[in-house]
């Protein structure tokens, strides 16, 4: 009877443990990325925040900034990321892509983590653009339809 006490007693011990030991390791508690997150096709896994927003920054917002080619009729217009006021929420992204990395249960991360396994979501990156900025651009070459006579 003394040792299925002391047994039982230790199981509790050692399963606090592990417990406590997965909660103290769990990278949902850092500002470290998830293994297998990727931000617009770019992995981003394993990052602390501030590093994968720099690695965003540096490979995928060039795409973004390359001028926009516009053909409207026998007319062609071309304008640049500053023209439409284009931004690009890095910051949003990367936040997005550390929540979706921490969304299971504990001891799902926990085991994911000791398999080595990855979660492999890709975060998109949506540019946005100013309809003021698009309006100023396109509002002196805009066509001026005259009025139809009765």
């Amino acid at each position: 009877m003394k040792r299925l006490r002391a047994a039982a007693a230790a199981a509790v011990v050692l399963g606090a443990a592990g417990v406590g030991a997965a909660w103290a390791l769990d990278p949902a508690r850092t500002d470290t990325l998830a293994r297998g997150v990727s931000i617009a096709g770019v992995d981003v896994g394993e990052l602390r925040v501030e590093e994968a927003a720099r690695r965003v920054e540096s490979r995928v917002v060039p795409r973004f900034r390359r001028p926009i080619v516009v053909r409207a009729g026998t007319r062609t217009y071309r304008l640049s990321a500053d023209d439409v006021q284009l931004r690009v929420d890095v910051d949003g992204a990367v936040r997005r892509a550390l929540t979706a990395g921490h969304v299971d249960p504990l001891p799902l991360r926990s085991w994911r983590r000791i398999r080595g396994g990855a979660v492999d979501v890709d975060i998109p990156l949506r540019p946005t653009f100013s309809r003021e900025g698009h309006n100023t651009v396109a509002r002196p070459h805009a066509r001026r339809d005259r009025p139809v006579s009765a």
